[in-house]
């Protein structure tokens, strides 16, 4: 009987990657070892400088790195315990794929001996299935050192609600409601009636503390490459880590030259200002935009350079002990067991002098997106971040652009004209220095980590306690303005 009905395919998903590692990838490598760098970025600005190594780079990775397309059957691919083997073999997937074909022969010719091949055919895949997940199981909790939690593992992803495709916002829809949430909060905020300048003064620093840019070696960049995350998640150029960890070799002399050039003028490249922010869905509705947290990815070489940026920041604050004792976030050698610990210290030592202690915690919407830069770069300047120092802060935050990316598609640019960079490396200590001085313009003990602070005094009674709670909110509220 000829085919009355159209056969469907099955559907395959393509994914973009760049193969790594190989032997491209060191053709590539030396490819950039061979260029003169001296001579290729001689008598060029900051800006300049990094934009032709930025193309150079670009241009021959699309050349010995071309970004090739991995064909996935939509039906693979899904979470399993980790340490799991992938008991979907490909030979599986060609079984899957026989009985979908069978099924849609049947159904296009209407034969009963084609309808008995297709019910055989996928007895003996339902048959494969089993055996396959069983005997993977079983080597899955036999190879484990807790066999009980290993059951257990293969038990809740057994039983556990099957992920599903939902229709999600385009990429403009998320681009639109990043900026706009921002705005929104910004405005509900009232006016102060202290200015930041006159915050600071409560602080009091040596007059003769000033910040200088300590001049970068060759190294001093591959310590860092080196020390990147490995990370095949790539960047608006579509460059990751794990690309610039292996041609690391390459790229040191003229990320050197560049970042020494940038130091000097005070300037950041706006090529290295421009994120990709994916949003992962949180909870909620999957159609609508307030569901989802953006992640944002910042170019891999402004990471290297942000790096060596903030090692001399935090030297600096470190050395001369401007950040504020009461602060645990984002410190080396500090964790949140460190804070909790002086908050707890703090309360068993009033419960000692036989005093109770009451506490006011502030929890902030967007602190790290809402950050206003004039105020940061006063506070820079206040904490003797100078001159062509406090130029390239201002460079670094000025004009920075994202863009969404979601379901393939890339949104259109925006400006994100407040905040410190979400996913920089120097985002969290940009945001220390900026409430820095909160702890010297509220009267009471304070423990911080980060955007998370806690204030907290000793009460004899009722009404001492009533109003201690309202002038720590009062005097916070009035920072916080």
């Amino acid at each position: 009987m000829a085919a009355s009905k159209e056969v469907t395919q099955v559907q395959r998903l393509e994914r973009p990657f760049r193969p790594l590692p190989g032997p491209a990838v060191e053709d590539f490598k030396l490819c950039l070892q061979n260029i003169d760098w001296g001579v290729t970025l001689k008598g060029l600005s900051a800006e300049e400088m990094y934009n032709k190594f930025h193309n150079v780079f670009i241009g021959w990775m699309n050349i010995y790195l071309p970004m090739r397309n991995s064909r996935t059957n939509n039906f693979k691919n899904y979470h399993k315990p980790k340490g799991l083997c992938n008991w979907f073999t490909p030979q599986l997937a060609k079984m899957k794929e026989m009985v979908m074909s069978l099924f849609n022969i049947s159904q296009a010719t209407e034969d009963p001996r084609d309808a008995k091949n297709y019910k055989l055919a996928k007895i003996n895949y339902k048959s494969a299935l089993k055996q396959a997940k069983f005997h993977a199981n079983q080597e899955f909790i036999q190879s484990s050192n807790n066999t009980c939690k290993a059951a257990w593992q293969i038990i809740k992803h057994e039983t556990q609600p099957k992920q599903q495709q939902h229709a999600t916002p385009d990429a403009d829809s998320f681009n639109e409601y990043f900026i706009s949430v921002v705005d929104e909060i910004r405005e509900k905020i009232p006016a102060a009636n202290t200015k930041p300048d006159e915050l600071l003064e409560v602080q009091h620093l040596p007059s003769h503390q000033s910040f200088a840019w300590q001049p970068i070696e060759y190294s001093d960049i591959v310590k860092v490459i080196l020390k990147l995350k490995s990370s095949k998640s790539c960047d608006i150029y579509n460059v990751s880590n794990n690309l610039v960890k292996l041609v690391c070799s390459g790229v040191n002399v003229p990320l050197t030259m560049c970042l020494n050039a940038m130091l000097k003028e005070g300037i950041f490249p706006s090529k290295l200002k421009v994120s990709k922010v994916v949003p992962i869905f949180k909870k909620g509705d999957h159609r609508s935009v307030k569901s989802y947290r953006p992640i944002s990815l910042v170019p891999v070489f402004s990471k290297v350079f942000e790096a060596i940026i903030k090692i001399q920041v935090n030297l600096y604050f470190e050395t001369n002990n401007l950040f504020s004792c009461s602060q645990f976030g984002f410190r080396a050698g500090m964790s949140t067991t460190d804070a909790v610990g002086g908050l707890v210290s703090g309360v068993l030592a009033g419960f000692d002098a036989g005093f109770d202690t009451c506490a006011v915690l502030c929890d902030l919407s967007k602190a790290f997106d809402c950050v206003d830069h004039d105020i940061l770069l006063r506070k820079l300047k206040f904490y003797g971040v100078t001159g062509i120092q406090n130029s390239l802060f201002k460079s670094y935050l000025s004009y920075r652009q994202h863009n969404i990316f979601t379901n393939g598609n890339l949104s259109k640019s925006s400006e994100v004209k407040f905040g410190v960079p979400q996913g920089s490396v120097l985002g969290p200590t940009l945001f220390l220095i900026m409430v820095n001085d909160l702890e010297y313009n509220v009267s009471y003990k304070s423990v911080m980590f980060a955007d998370d602070v806690t204030f907290f005094t000793t009460v004899n009674n009722q009404n001492e306690r009533e109003l201690k709670l309202r002038c720590m909110i009062d005097e916070a509220d009035e920072w916080y303005k």
